[in-house]
């Protein structure tokens, strides 16, 4: 397992080293935002491009770190949510990396004065189906997660006791590989503009639903 932490740092610094070589060979004044049609709506700093490696980097290291208070554990179900944690730290980098390489190489392509649609790819359904992978990954971490200060659902009620804390992760990690998987297939079908506007409200109601779950589980074992 220590290799895979290697690997991660490995990926994440070659991500982060491509990333500053374009960016140092890319003009002040860049493309930074497209309309729904894939032409340029929007000039501004190249620097704006800074903001995909560093989600990349922070996002990543977080789930390493969860993953790697996992492993200390050394039983069986924290071994798996390891990996699993583990895998999203490598999605993480790889998403957002991916996408910072792709906006820059867009940019280095632009010559002011195109006509007609200058993104070659559906950015939007690529961000939805990476968002619905995350999700199924954690989904099926959490439910393996034993009360602990870093991952899972932890709200004051699940903290509790054991057995509730076992029901919300149960909870959390079976809606969250739902809505991975709708995500998924939203994905495949919709177009950009309600894809986005599903992958930004995903996350809040999974967050208000679960919640709201851990507040009944703790009423249902008489501790309200």
């Amino acid at each position: 397992m220590k290799r895979a932490y290697r690997i991660l740092v490995v990926l994440t610094a070659l991500f982060l080293a491509a990333e500053g070589v374009v960016l140092s060979m890319l003009p002040d004044t860049v493309p930074v935002h497209y309309n729904f049609a894939g032409e340029v709506d929007r000039m501004g700093s190249k620097l704006e491009f800074l903001i995909f490696p560093v989600i990349a980097a922070v996002s990543g290291a977080i789930f390493a770190l969860i993953a790697w208070q996992c492993g200390k554990k050394g039983d069986r179900d924290s071994a798996l949510s390891e990996k699993i944690l583990l895998g999203s730290a490598f999605l993480e980098v790889v998403l957002f990396g991916g996408m910072g390489l792709y906006f820059m190489a867009l940019a280095a392509r632009y010559t002011p004065g195109d006509v007609g649609p200058t993104v070659t790819a559906d950015l939007p359904r690529f961000i939805g189906i990476g968002v619905g992978v995350l999700l199924v990954l954690l989904g099926n971490a959490m439910p393996k997660a034993r009360r602990n200060a870093l991952f899972g659902l932890r709200t004051k009620w699940s903290m509790a006791d054991d057995e509730v804390w076992r029901k919300c992760q149960r909870f959390g990690g079976f809606s969250g590989v739902g809505l991975g998987f709708g995500l998924i297939v939203s994905g495949m079908f919709l177009d950009s503009l309600p894809l986005l506007i599903l992958c930004a409200v995903v996350g809040p109601v999974w967050a208000g639903l679960c919640v709201a779950a851990s507040y009944q589980f703790y009423k249902k074992a008489g501790l309200a």
